[in-house]
């Protein structure tokens, strides 16, 4: 198997100094029977001469002139490449991991009859200094259609031993390439020919360099993907796995997905109420677009409006508000989630010291931040001999939280919830004490601040203190 040359498609366009990490990881890589076939873009920015001095180290095939974007860069360099045989893509801002091709060629070793490999990637944000691994779980088509499983194009090799002219790129998509492709190999071929592993293959960046960490790119990636749906329309139809299946809701589906995708690294902002909008207007108000809704205020009042005039999103924070009061609050009373592994270290005077459990996404601790209701709140109070005034909480309305936190160890989330949905989250990792501000949304009348792992098991967390912060309730005259 070892003897066999897997090629590489790697697209680029002004890719410096990123692209210099990408050859370094090919450099590591403990498999040298590899060609890598380059379709530049016609980049002005010193690529095309770094290729060129590689081609010292690698056996290159490299290609440059303008292109109408990476689908038909992609198509242009399978055009080259071999019609048998391993590939896979790789981008200018990727990295591959020093075993990719053992590993690969192992698991095609073991199963000849397989279509495709696909596994872990680990993604983090150089900026901020955040990661989390990310595999796109088991193959299945509905799956694919629904874009719960898109398997990332660096963490896959294909056998075009089985695919064979099957394997192109639609070189007329400006988006969503990937998409068009993983669609029609699983309308066409069982799930099994597909086979999805834990391994750890390849790292790419999270950040503005791709276009998949763009918040302004998923409307335009949700329109996309609707027109490649109605371009197959008729082989889902034919499709026996497919039978009975409602289209308009495939496409909701996907109008969800961008908006989740905007929602994970941006929370809600300008794109993620464009794409709910688009698709209220489009579709109708299911129960799955509506939930996606709440999180937006500005959505809320357009739906009560009967979603009619322009949707403008008011990005503000509590600390605007005048008149706000303060209340300290004591982070003991808060709950840990010990049916999830996590642990409480130690407390001292008002800092309380928490650990996360053995799963990447547990929830670690929480605090219910309503003042009035809540018996187990005020049982709480009670036992600890505290007073509550109840009639002054309830003529104030809860706008925001203030917070002073360290991560000791890993990455956490911390979050506000609203009816056990996150309303808004920041993601900080190990370092010095930081102090955040959280916004309460005035619809959601039962605030939990909650403290999650984010991407990493057993993360570590020291909270010092929170200030609830409320303005007084103007009443209605």
């Amino acid at each position: 198997m070892k003897s066999k040359k897997v090629e590489i498609i790697l697209t680029t366009l002004n890719a410096m100094p990123h692209l210099k990490s990408t050859f370094d990881s090919l450099k590591k890589s403990n498999y040298k029977n590899f060609k890598i076939i380059i379709q530049d873009g016609g980049s002005r920015d010193g690529t095309v001469d770094y290729i060129k001095s590689q081609k010292e180290v690698f056996d290159i095939d490299l290609s440059s002139s303008p292109d109408s974007g990476i689908a038909q860069a992609c198509a242009r360099a399978l055009k080259r490449a071999s019609k048998n045989g391993f590939i896979f893509f790789l981008s200018a801002d990727e990295t591959i991991e020093k075993n990719f091709f053992d590993i690969h060629l192992s698991y095609f070793n073991e199963n000849p009859n397989l279509l495709a490999i696909y596994g872990s990637v680990l993604l983090f944000d150089p900026k901020k200094n955040t990661q989390q691994r990310f595999n796109a779980g088991t193959f299945s088509l509905k799956k694919v259609i629904t874009c719960e499983c898109i398997p990332p194009l660096s963490t896959c090799m294909f056998n075009l031993n089985n695919i064979g002219d099957d394997f192109w790129v639609d070189d007329e998509l400006k988006l969503c390439s990937d998409y068009d492709l993983w669609l029609r190999l699983a309308l066409k071929y069982p799930e099994e020919k597909f086979l999805n592993i834990q391994d750890l293959l390849t790292r790419n960046r999270m950040d503005e360099v791709s276009t998949s960490f763009r918040s302004n790119s998923y409307l335009i990636c949700a329109r996309s993907k609707v027109s490649i749906l109605k371009k197959n329309l008729e082989l889902i139809n034919n499709n026996k796995s497919l039978k009975g299946i409602n289209i308009n809701e495939l496409f909701i589906e996907i109008y969800c997905w961008a908006a989740k995708m905007v929602f994970s690294f941006s929370n809600v902002n300008q794109d993620y109420i464009d794409i709910l909008s688009e698709a209220i207007k489009n579709f109708g108000k299911s129960e799955k677009l509506l939930k996606l809704a709440s999180k937006s205020d500005e959505l809320q009042d357009w739906l009560e409006k009967g979603c009619k005039g322009d949707l403008q999103f008011k990005k503000s924070t509590f600390l605007d508000c005048k008149n706000i009061s303060y209340s300290i609050l004591n982070p003991k009373l808060g709950i840990l989630h010990t049916n999830n592994g996590a642990k409480q270290s130690f407390t001292f005077g008002t800092k309380i010291k928490v650990k996360g459990g053995n799963s990447e996404w547990d929830y670690i601790w929480w605090f219910e931040l309503k003042w009035w209701g809540g018996k187990k709140f005020l049982k709480i109070m009670k036992k600890l001999s505290q007073n509550l005034d109840l009639e002054h909480t309830k003529k104030h309305q809860l706008i925001g939280l203030k917070c002073t936190l360290r991560v000791n160890h890993g990455q956490i989330g911390i979050c506000i919830l609203n009816n056990s949905e996150i309303d808004e989250e920041v993601v900080i990792v190990a370092g010095n004490e930081i102090k955040i501000n959280l916004k309460i949304r005035q619809t959601n009348k039962n605030p939990i601040l909650c403290i999650r792992n984010h991407g990493i098991k057993n993360s570590s967390v020291t909270l010092s203190k929170l200030i609830l912060c409320k303005i007084p309730i103007t009443p209605i005259n």
